[in-house]
């Protein structure tokens, strides 16, 4: 028989794995909700949205109870995403919406900045292969 401190423990990791899903899916949400997510990207979404709740959950059951999935992990797991969306949802998703904006406007930036180089490195590099030929040009015309 497993002491009550040890059971505490256990359903206080699966209520802390509950909060933590429930934050993935706030950030989920708001990567949704900013409309960039379009096409491809969203199926992508999804994909890491299971792939990190499934590694969470992984997580929390070797870290509470060494892999064993009973019913009051469940319950503890549904204990704890209920208490996030239910009281600290309503405060974090905003600031989860703004964060990705301010990302994605950053984002949009260094790429602008990225492409620009990238261009104007491209320009630079013609010049440099045409300068042969200019030079030649040159000298013909002072030649002539």
């Amino acid at each position: 028989m497993v002491s009550l401190d040890v059971q505490l423990y256990m359903v206080f990791i699966f209520i802390i794995t509950g909060v933590a899903l429930g934050i993935v899916f706030d950030i989920y949400r708001a990567l949704i909700r900013t409309g960039k997510a379009k096409g491809w990207k969203h199926h992508v979404y999804d994909l890491f949205l299971w792939l990190i709740s499934a590694i969470i959950v992984a997580w929390g059951l070797l870290l509470g109870n060494w892999g064993e999935l009973r019913i009051y992990v469940l319950l503890a797991i549904l204990l704890g995403v209920l208490f996030y969306s239910q009281l600290a949802s309503p405060l974090f998703l905003p600031i989860f919406v703004s964060m990705v904006r301010i990302l994605h406007k950053g984002y949009a930036s260094i790429y602008k900045k990225i492409s620009f180089v990238s261009v104007r490195l491209n320009q630079e590099m013609q010049t440099i292969k045409n300068w042969p030929r200019l030079i030649k040009e040159a000298l013909n015309k002072c030649r002539k």
